[in-house]
């Protein structure tokens, strides 16, 4: 313990259910040096699993803030006297609704007399909020905030040119992602045959939520494609894992005689890095991406991948090293690379070994929570927030 005593951190997010900024949220919370940092969380609205039983199961404790409606403003008010009441030294908001109602929140503690507390703003996506009230209220609690943390270089370019905040203020902490064991044949085949697929198949995977955005119905239409080219490659299946409103259209498309038994809708599963494990290839086709969990989840699993060249997808996958990047919205260059990895299966094997290697080594989950832990060190001593290299992406 330091000789002040760990430092109090509220990190403040909208929901706790399964996404990937919750997720990163729960492995920054467990993870934060305690001898420095007591994290509490608050969650802005009772929909608070399945993270909330996970954050009290690894001991840190947690506050909701149930909502009365979907817009609720009186929370500002009941944040402003929560965070009267804890007096954490710094807030973090995880989104832009967190970073809405904590800066509402800091602003309203401060006119009650109360102390100023560092904040910490979050941007972790490339989609623009709806409505100039609602962009002229993101812009406000951005460019108020001590600092603002982007999880890739593109999503701190697009919230620069957006919201116009300074670059200064940005810092760089990508998200980090576990390494699993690599899943030894039995258990292999085991997922194989519980997921349906066949024995003598390609398994092409995706994970993600069955929306317009993750693009889904374009992988049904590459596979068709695909199964069309014959004997010139190896029989393939498509396992999509994920939930959402485009499910029962992609459900429809699959039952198409030329993709019947071709397609797996496997739903949301809890198990992601098991299911990842039975896979041999990683295709996404989104229109836009922050730092997609998704794809580093199947770098850590050693696939190569297949994805569109939007958002920080190009940070992750290396051109021709670590898989394929391809135009959004180009079926033909989508089915062309997927295709070329499929006839070179030892060339697709190196490349997913070669992205496993840069999870290990850049993209840990331990290297963002030391990322955030040396920005909170100087948040809190107000040591000058410009040119912290080691906080940015490599």
């Amino acid at each position: 313990m330091t000789a002040m005593g760990p430092r109090k951190v509220a990190l403040v997010v909208g929901q706790l259910q399964l996404g990937g900024a919750e997720r990163q949220l729960f492995e920054l919370a467990v993870r934060l040096d305690r001898r420095r940092y007591e994290p509490v969380v608050v969650c802005l609205s009772e929909v608070s699993e399945p993270f909330g039983a996970r954050l009290r199961e690894r001991g840190v404790r947690m506050e909701v803030l149930r909502r009365a409606t979907h817009r609720d403003p009186a929370r500002a008010w009941r944040l402003a006297r929560l965070l009267g009441r804890e007096e954490p030294a710094l807030a973090h908001s995880f989104l832009l609704v967190a970073n809405a109602y904590v800066w509402m929140a800091t602003g309203l503690t401060t006119l009650a007399g109360g102390r100023r507390l560092a904040r910490i703003a979050s941007s972790r996506t490339c989609i623009p909020p709806a409505g100039r009230w609602t962009l002229a209220l993101h812009a406000r609690a951005f460019r108020t905030a001590d600092v603002v943390v982007a999880n890739s270089q593109r999503v701190m370019e697009f919230t620069r040119d957006l919201y116009g905040v300074d670059e200064s203020r940005f810092r760089i902490i990508p998200n980090g992602i576990d390494l699993p064991k690599v899943a030894g044949a039995e258990e292999r085949a085991a997922t194989r045959r519980e997921l349906g697929v066949p024995d003598n198949a390609v398994a092409i995977g995706s994970v993600g939520r069955l929306a317009p955005e993750k693009n889904p119905s374009m992988l049904l239409e590459v596979m068709a494609t695909l199964s069309a080219r014959g004997g010139s490659l190896p029989p393939v299946t498509l396992v999509l894992v994920g939930d959402g409103p485009e499910k029962e259209t992609l459900r429809r498309l699959a039952a198409r005689p030329e993709l019947k038994n071709r397609v797996v809708l496997a739903g949301a599963r809890a198990d992601v890095p098991r299911v990842l494990g039975a896979f041999d290839l990683f295709v996404t086709a989104s229109s836009t991406e922050g730092m997609p969990n998704a794809v580093m989840e199947a770098m850590a699993a050693g696939l190569p991948v297949v994805a569109t060249r939007v958002g920080g997808n190009p940070e992750l996958i290396r051109d021709g090293d670590n898989g394929a990047l391809v135009p959004y919205g180009d079926a033909d260059a989508l089915s062309a690379a997927l295709a070329g990895l499929l006839s070179a299966p030892e060339q697709a094997r190196e490349m997913g070994q070669r992205g496993r290697r840069r999870v290990e080594s850049e993209l840990s989950m331990e290297r963002m929570a030391d990322g955030h832990g040396a920005l909170y060190r100087r948040a809190l001593g107000r040591a000058p927030m410009i040119e912290e290299p080691e906080l940015r992406a490599a």
